[in-house]
């Protein structure tokens, strides 16, 4: 478990500690202050960096685009090159190469993540087989501290990933695409830590089958028909069943995406099962919340906005039992909001729980020598419950 966190360079994450870290933790701020950054930068560090996963977050904020344009409108182009991976960075930029690395771990180092850009040059060297045959290979060559007398011409552009976790470096070759699709097939994830993420749309009926599939006809099921008792206390249980058809012309029209299997539910007094996307949104949010948490088992869960779809008056119980689960599963979580009824239903979870909880703000500082850069204030569980005992906004 993480009881700190530092992260340098990420996004609009220029250099932000947090120097105190609970089993719980709430975050909150203002809009665009870095929240989801946080939850994100949780993402890579759990990751190791791979590569993939830094693909994928660049696909998600659809920040792969070419300054071409077709009848005035930007072109979406995956192919350009890989360049887009600079919005990773601090100030959307590659620095200049050996500095303004990614850092996201802990204080002291012992944990963490770096993205590094780098300069390189390809060389030729003979190396013999195992025959004893001679053989001439072409290989890279990094340059630490830039090019040097290299012309510009001969130098490439890369990022290299290293981690606590593993001995070996991820090199992305910023100038080839097919290179960098290739790479992550050989990422050896055995040394990632579980991490479980919720967004704040709702996750797909087919991936929450995924999750209900593991948890299938283990105890882990009576917690998942108990937690939907909150929004619903007639809920006897809950499957995953199999659509009639998945080419729905409402589905086709509305959603665009396909599922093959949905979740019902089984209410004392009714005869059938019910579709449970009929029982409105609060329903869901639970469902997605508690199935993913067991997906974090020894890792990190996150949650992004976690009062979406929750009604103020059942937060607290969906607080406790996520405090609860956190210490059965020996998880971290880590969640945002921007709900003043969250932050109450938070203090008072936390209150009655074993497990320590906490808060921090993230806001821009007031000190001129910081240059207005994002900042982590930490409320603990007493530090909160005076704060909100006393109606002071902390949000």
């Amino acid at each position: 478990m993480l009881t700190d966190l530092e992260v340098q360079n990420y996004r609009s994450l220029q250099h932000v500690v947090v120097p105190k870290l609970g089993r719980v933790n709430l975050i909150v701020g203002k809009n665009n202050s870095g929240k989801s950054t946080v939850l994100e930068s949780l993402r890579v560090l759990a990751k190791n960096g791979n590569p993939a996963l830094l693909d994928e977050l660049i696909i998600e904020h659809d920040e792969y685009f070419s300054s071409q344009t077709e009848g005035g409108a930007a072109l979406m182009d995956e192919d350009q090159g890989l360049f887009a991976l600079r919005n990773l960075f601090h100030g959307r930029n590659l620095p200049d190469a050996g500095t303004g690395s990614i850092y996201i771990g802990t204080t002291d180092k012992s944990e963490y993540v770096r993205v590094d850009h780098r300069l390189f040059t390809y060389e030729t060297v003979e190396v013999k087989d195992e025959q004893g045959e001679t053989m001439v290979i072409r290989r890279r060559k990094i340059h630490e501290n830039g090019g040097g007398l290299f012309p510009e011409p001969l130098l490439q552009h890369a990022l290299v990933v290293s981690s606590s976790r593993t001995e070996r470096t991820q090199l992305i070759d910023l100038s080839s695409r097919e290179e960098f699709r290739r790479r992550p097939a050989t990422y050896d994830a055995e040394r990632d830590t579980a991490i479980s993420y919720v967004p704040t749309q709702f996750i797909t009926p087919d991936r929450l089958a995924q999750l209900w599939d593991t948890i299938a006809l283990t105890d882990a099921e009576a917690t998942v028909t108990k937690a939907l008792m909150v929004i619903e206390p007639a809920v006897q249980g809950l499957a995953f069943v199999r659509r009639a058809s998945t080419r729905s012309q409402y589905q086709y029209r509305v959603r665009r995406t396909t599922s093959e299997r949905s979740p019902i539910i089984k209410l004392s007094g009714v005869r059938t099962p019910l579709p449970l996307n009929s029982m409105g949104d609060g329903m869901s949010r639970v469902l997605q919340i508690v199935m993913s948490a067991f997906a974090s088992r020894n890792g990190y869960f996150l949650i992004d906005e976690f009062e979406n779809g929750l009604h103020y008056s059942i937060q607290q119980q969906v607080w406790e039992l996520i405090f609860r689960l956190a210490e059965e599963l020996n998880s971290q979580v880590f969640a945002t909001t921007h709900s003043w009824d969250c932050i109450k239903a938070f203090r008072d979870a936390a209150k009655a729980s074993s497990e320590s909880g906490v808060l921090f703000r993230l806001g821009r500082s007031v000190k001129k020598d910081d240059h207005h850069r994002l900042i982590a204030t930490i409320f603990d569980e007493e530090a909160l419950w005076k704060i909100t005992q006393a109606d002071i906004e902390v949000r």
